[in-house]
């Protein structure tokens, strides 16, 4: 038995060439994950005779197992049959200048050789050169592609630091406002219709700047219901903006932060617009999302929607399709969550006329949203929601819109849910935000441990009470 070491991109793939190269008796001895791609240890037969096709992109060899040379290892045998079939055709033709020819290194992700005798004259060694030439490029790019691949998640890396230091710093300036809010309600007696109102903003992180809004306009109010008709009045009037003109048209980019659904929202869009204009007017367009299954997603939906779609990974090629699109009457890109302020400037370079879009959900933290209504406001033609129907804890998204200015384009929902909205106003946001308010908060249970009796058994011992 001999063990044999197989790469390919998945399972299945790795599987397949299992049984292409060593037949459906071999024993499958481990499998795991290695640099993004899957490892499979195959035990095999040596003394069985081996055919190997390998599958797509790799080496094609034909060879045939003999006993004789079945222990024999692959380079040494191949040049003795070089060497031999040269010497052959100079016998009958004269002298030959005979270069030894090397065995074609393999791509990383194949498996290595089994021991066999190869079939092979010198009318192919062209061929062999040919497949070597064709293997090389193949584990270029294969190395171009994980080292990619590394350096996105690298940079994903990078920014999940940079957003909990943000988080932590934040969650540091709550902190100390909380301790002077504190020491205020300390030395202030408080109503009953404040003390409800402070506990529930605490239970449903209200940002502190905005508890203190709030508790300043509902400090001389008694009653609950009428302190929170006043405070919905005022959000009201806070977060009114202008509404984003729709339907939508020209080149529209969805930007935000990953995980925000900005491929489910462009799927939608195209699938709106091309009911609303033709689905032959509207274009969907992958830039320089790399993550794996991005593309294959955005297929999935354009064909969904009825619509064509393209990906550009460079910015000639952007320009490219941009200029091919130039008829339609709606191209809708999608962007990944990384490099965000990068990517938007290399579109709007390529497209000065290109109307950017920020997409955020509706629960995202204080942290999240500021990083782009506050630093990458310029430019920005509307806000998009996503997730509408998990909205729970959307009081940073308030805090928020009572501080920007963006109009509100559409709101969808959950993948699960489906569902596209043209948001006309904020009152479906501040419903669930002062619906969170008029809840009774929980109250921490008190705990009372009883003493243990050494004398009992575990089954006889006084049981916890909760209070």
């Amino acid at each position: 038995m001999e063990l044999k070491r197989i790469i390919a991109k998945d399972s299945r793939t790795a599987n397949a060439k299992a049984i292409a190269l060593y037949g459906r008796d071999a024993l499958i001895v481990s499998s795991e994950k290695v640099r993004g791609q899957v490892e499979v240890i195959v035990a095999v037969d040596v003394g069985a005779s081996v055919t190997p096709t390998l599958l797509d992109d790799d080496v094609q060899i034909k060879a045939n197992a003999t006993k004789s040379s079945a222990g024999a290892a692959f380079a040494p045998v191949l040049q003795e049959r070089i060497g031999h079939a040269a010497r052959s055709a100079a016998s009958a033709s004269g002298p030959v200048n005979h270069q030894p020819l090397m065995p074609p290194m393999l791509k990383a992700n194949t498996v290595s050789e089994p021991a066999f005798t190869p079939d092979i004259n010198v009318g192919e060694t062209s061929s062999t050169n040919s497949a070597a030439s064709q293997e090389a490029t193949q584990a270029a790019l294969q190395a171009q592609e994980i080292a990619a691949g590394e350096a996105r998640e690298a940079m994903r890396a990078r920014e999940i630091v940079d957003l909990v230091r943000e988080e932590l710093a934040q969650m540091r300036a709550e902190i100390k406002m909380a301790r002077q809010t504190v020491t205020w309600q300390a030395e202030h007696s408080m109503s009953a219709t404040q003390k409800h109102l402070n506990a529930a903003m605490a239970a449903v992180n209200v940002p502190m700047g905005m508890r203190e809004a709030i508790q300043a306009r509902v400090a001389v109010e008694d009653d609950l219901q009428l302190a929170l008709e006043k405070i919905h009045a005022w959000l009201k009037q806070a977060t009114k903006r202008s509404i984003a003109a729709t339907p939508l048209s020209g080149v529209q980019v969805i930007v935000g932060p990953s995980g925000a659904g900005k491929t489910m929202m462009v799927g939608r869009l195209a699938s709106a617009h091309a009911q609303t204009y033709d689905s032959s007017e509207v274009a969907m367009v992958s830039y320089c999302d790399q993550r794996p299954g991005a593309w294959s997603q955005i297929q999935l939906l354009a064909a969904k929607a009825g619509v064509e779609c393209y990906r550009a990974t460079t910015d000639e090629g952007l320009r490219e399709i941009l200029s091919e699109l130039a008829p339609r009457r709606l191209v809708i890109i999608d962007t990944p969550g990384v490099q965000i302020a990068e990517h938007v400037a290399r579109i709007r370079a390529v497209s000065p006329e290109a109307a950017c879009h920020v997409l955020l959900p509706v629960d995202a933290s204080a942290v999240t949203i500021g990083r782009f209504l506050n630093e990458h406001t310029q430019g920005f033609s509307s806000i998009m929601l996503s997730k509408l129907d998990e909205m729970t804890q959307p009081w940073a998204l308030v805090d928020a819109l009572c501080r920007s200015t963006l109009p509100l384009s559409y709101a969808s929902n959950t993948a699960s849910s489906g569902g596209l909205n043209k948001m006309e106003n904020t009152e479906q946001i501040l419903e669930a935000a002062l619906g969170s308010l008029s809840a009774e908060p929980l109250e921490t249970a008190q705990i009372s441990l009883p003493a243990i009796h050494p004398g009992m058994g575990a089954d006889e011992q006084p049981r916890m009470a909760l209070h």
